[in-house]
């Protein structure tokens, strides 16, 4: 029998509804992987959180209700659906266009949502079925008719709301992909604003709509060489980065700060990788180690959002690793040196004038999580110091080896979204 994912035997035994399974992969793998207290919104820990999230789901409502009774009539400009990262909408605004925030995703600020108290309703309905429910039920056929009669309805709404254009921040979770595929089904058009620097490339995730907007040209560049077609890749820069002005950034070993790395709570594309959580705990052991080795005795620690901070702890030294909770402008000026995996934080470091010393032990091009690295991760880039092991990484510290500022212009062009009024 074939090594296949749990979701991967569902899909192929419900090979007549492919678009259904597609949109309900991340749900489904992350009731498979998605468990485990190094998560800080795991699967179970979000089981006991019921009641905040309650009040939470209280006070969106309150708001949806609130914005959809005040709504006026329908605007001049044209209207395009958007929940792409940043200001990104703002931007939008700035080119003519009515942004409407869709009412699953809506963030303070927002000013118009999509559709109206009925739709909410709808929504809020097959949202607690697909985030509640167990695998059984997200497979039976009771949910395929739930699942297409509010498809209906979101096709519905988008018509009637005369919505000209679609921005996701990926195609992967469950209302981003499902809106692509209305859309497209519509024959409206999609884009994804990239929301970070890719980690991975490959010729499914960010290929679902008719166009992907990337921040860069070399990016643009990576996703050419994976298979992406030229014409679908526009780039945007990123609506709160200007060109870079530092020349050369700051480094030394006065004031380190670590990034923790974290693994991912359901596969990305067609495939499985899986890894051995005990794998966060060596990467950080390995940069105590090494960095003890160089004298220092303290250094700042830095969890992604979705990581755990309480869990990491009981394996590792908290006198030599300090929490770091500040903003991350913040602790990036005060930082005198980075050290981390993959991340979008490389540019925000060099962004902030401080170097970004990029850890990933690995071999043969695969790291600990056993996931191919990428450029500017791969240490194939130049300007972009790379350690892939312990010693090269003490080598690194030793030689003070400094990112080169010119690659952040290569990844990150001036902001322009212009060329979207010439598509829609």
């Amino acid at each position: 029998m074939k090594n296949d994912s749990l979701y991967q035997y569902i899909r192929q035994s419900h090979s007549k509804d492919l678009l259904l399974y597609d949109n309900l992969r991340y749900v489904l793998e992350g009731q498979v992987y998605y468990y485990g207290n190094h998560f800080l919104f795991s699967n179970e820990r979000r089981q006991k959180a019921k009641d905040i999230i309650q009040w939470k789901e209280l006070l969106k409502t309150g708001y949806a209700y609130y914005n959809f009774v005040r709504k006026n009539g329908k605007d001049a400009a044209p209207r395009v659906l958007s929940n792409a990262y940043f200001n990104f909408n703002a931007e939008l605004e700035r080119l003519g266009y009515a942004v409407l925030a869709p009412c699953w995703s809506f963030r303070k600020g927002d000013r118009q949502l999509f559709g109206d108290m009925a739709f909410y309703k709808a929504m809020k309905q097959i949202r607690k079925r697909v985030f509640g429910s167990d695998f059984n039920d997200l497979t039976s056929e009771d949910f395929s008719k739930a699942y297409y009669a509010f498809r209906s309805k979101l096709a519905d709404k988008v018509v009637e709301s005369d919505v000209k254009a679609l921005f996701v921040p990926n195609d992967v979770s469950f209302f981003e992909n499902l809106s692509i595929n209305v859309f497209k089904e519509l024959k409206k058009t999609s884009f994804i604003f990239l929301h970070g620097l890719p980690g991975r490339y490959n010729i499914i995730d960010e290929n679902r709509t008719d166009y992907l907007i990337v921040w860069g040209n070399r990016i643009k560049q990576h996703y050419i060489d994976t298979g992406f077609s030229a014409n679908k890749i526009f780039v945007a820069g990123h609506p709160f980065y200007k060109q870079l002005s530092v020349k050369e950034v700051r480094s030394g070993m006065t004031d380190i700060l670590v990034l923790a790395k974290v693994g991912l709570g359901s596969p990305h594309s067609d495939g499985m990788t899986l890894y051995d959580r005990g794998a966060q705990i060596v990467y950080l052991l390995e940069i105590q180690k090494v960095l003890q080795q160089k004298g220092i005795k303290q250094v700042r620690l830095r969890f992604h959002p979705s990581a755990n901070p309480d869990w990491h702890y009981q394996f590792i030294d908290r006198n030599f690793f300090v929490p770091d909770f500040q903003p991350l402008n913040n602790s990036l000026q005060k930082a005198s040196l980075v050290i981390g995996p993959v991340s979008t934080v490389f540019l925000e470091a060099l962004y902030n004038g401080v170097n970004y010393m990029v850890f990933e032990p690995s071999e043969n091009g695969v790291n600990i999580f056993n996931e191919l690295l990428v450029a500017p991760f791969n240490g194939k880039e130049e300007g972009v110091p790379f350690a892939g092991s312990g010693v090269a990484l003490h080598r690194l510290l030793t030689d003070n080896v400094k990112a080169d500022t010119a690659i952040f212009n290569e990844y990150v062009a001036p902001f322009d979204i212009g060329f979207i009024k010439e598509i829609t």
